[in-house]
């Protein structure tokens, strides 16, 4: 077992729960924290009353405030969390929207596993 995010907290912001579950099982043998949102304003709420995490994957289409929006909003609180983006709607351009926003990384569902993998490891990975 690779243990590099060992002990790591991650939230994952997606009103999709079969996504999360994905997400869940790539990183259960990692013996990472994962805590699941599935809007903005129970992550935003939860970080400034509880723990920062050591990074959010974040979906972009959710309801009420976007990923994107609520990115802008993880940076003004906290700019260090690094933020990796994904959705469905892969569109021309949406890469780069996503960077202007704050967010550090984009990943396009479906998830490529390996590239998902190395991504994770690089922003958190000792």
């Amino acid at each position: 077992m690779n243990d590099k995010i060992l002990n790591k907290r991650i939230f994952v912001v997606d009103d999709d729960l079969p996504s999360f579950q994905l997400i869940e099982e790539l990183l259960s043998r990692h013996k990472v924290f994962l805590k699941h949102f599935t809007n903005g304003k129970d992550l935003m709420k939860y970080i400034r009353n509880e723990v920062l995490p050591d990074m959010i994957i974040m979906d972009i289409q959710l309801p009420g405030v976007d990923g994107l929006e609520l990115t802008k909003q993880v940076k003004a609180l906290e700019p260090s969390i690094p933020v990796i983006a994904y959705t469905s709607y892969a569109m021309a351009g949406d890469r780069e929207r996503c960077l202007q926003s704050g967010c550090d990384e984009y990943v396009s569902k479906p998830i490529d596993l390996d590239a998902f993998m190395e991504t994770v490891f690089r922003y958190i990975g000792d």
